[in-house]
């Protein structure tokens, strides 16, 4: 319903505009078209006066006019743009290339302060391992090695590992070339040639002594620990029997029962002779496997056990270890 009486309003509204435009003379006829076409025209028109009539001249709906730019924004280019935008690059990667060289140069500074004086052995002696989370100072170690490319044997007696927290060294001591027990050692000082290496311990020898590994140093392991443990490497018990006892058959089927780097303790199998039984406790030993097996080109280990004999740890918590020579140069760094 409501639909119906709008349109029929609409109807009406037309007609009676229609009949508005149309009534009157010629000239208001025209005016009134024109009012129509451009409803703005009578409030932004100029009157001309003439002698019979005054005439109305519409002017155009005056919008806000455009203020001129300067000549150096209104010449400015989209080249202009880039050219700035290459520039403003240029600085940014030149700023970057400051902050990357101002770090290198503060790493540098902060690892010649850790290094020091270099050592000309620094080429050829690294810092291969170190154990700094001990609890004791018979775990605490560090391991040293000289690569293959030295071209001599280089002697560490007298060179030193040094606390950087604060400046605490340990020198190294002379060692034992070939560990004998239940003699004097003979001592001197530790060198090591290309491919060898030392495991240093902060704490004091199971032994006594700093000393070389050999073929027959497993045997030591079975009554003291070492760490890292000693490599089992000792000959075959049944190897080492003499003709005259691997020809006696029970002998020989006692010695089998005995392990590789083992001294025998206990009483023997009742058919095995006394002969047979005092040479397995006399021979089967690590100084009887020494005495059997030093002349060997391969009998000497390339690794040496090393001894501080420390009591306490000297790398808790965390820090850098140096490795010194004996002039106090630089020789290598770990951190931990």
């Amino acid at each position: 319903m409501l639909q119906k009486l709008l349109i029929v309003f609409i109807l009406i509204f037309l007609i009676a505009a229609l009949g508005f435009r149309l009534s009157g003379s010629g000239a208001e006829i025209a005016r009134r078209t024109e009012f129509f076409n451009n409803p703005f025209t009578p409030l932004f028109a100029t009157s001309t006066p003439n002698k019979s009539t005054t005439t109305t001249t519409g002017l155009p709906f005056p919008f806000p006019a455009t203020p001129d730019l300067p000549d150096e924004v209104s010449n400015y280019t989209w080249s202009d743009t880039e050219e700035a935008s290459s520039e403003n690059l240029d600085v940014a990667e030149e700023l970057l290339s400051l902050e990357r060289s101002y770090d290198e140069m503060r790493t540098k500074l902060s690892e010649a302060r850790v290094l020091g004086e270099l050592s000309p052995h620094r080429e050829h002696v690294h810092i291969l391992d170190a154990q700094t989370s001990a609890l004791q100072a018979g775990q605490e170690y560090v391991v040293i090695g000289v690569d293959y490319e030295a071209t001599a044997p280089i002697d560490v007696t007298g060179w030193s590992l040094q606390r950087t927290t604060d400046g605490a060294r340990v020198r190294l001591p002379v060692g034992t070339r070939i560990f004998e027990m239940g003699t004097i050692p003979t001592f001197g000082d530790i060198t090591l040639e290309r491919g060898a290496e030392a495991v240093i311990t902060t704490g004091v020898s199971p032994v006594g002594t700093s000393f070389r590994e050999n073929t027959c140093t497993g045997h030591l392991s079975q009554f003291q620990t070492f760490i890292p443990s000693i490599e089992e490497r000792c000959p075959n018990p049944l190897a080492e029997l003499g003709t005259e006892y691997f020809a006696d058959e029970s002998c020989r089927a006692f010695v089998e029962t005995i392990p590789r780097c083992s001294f025998f303790i206990g009483v023997p199998p009742s058919p095995v002779s006394s002969a047979c039984y005092s040479f397995v406790r006399n021979e089967l030993t690590y100084n009887g496997c020494v005495a059997r097996n030093r002349w060997r080109p391969s009998f000497l280990s390339p690794r040496w056990r090393i001894y501080l004999g420390q009591p306490a740890l000297l790398w808790e918590g965390s820090g850098t270890i140096r490795l010194l020579d004996r002039e106090g140069r630089t020789v290598d760094v770990w951190r931990y």
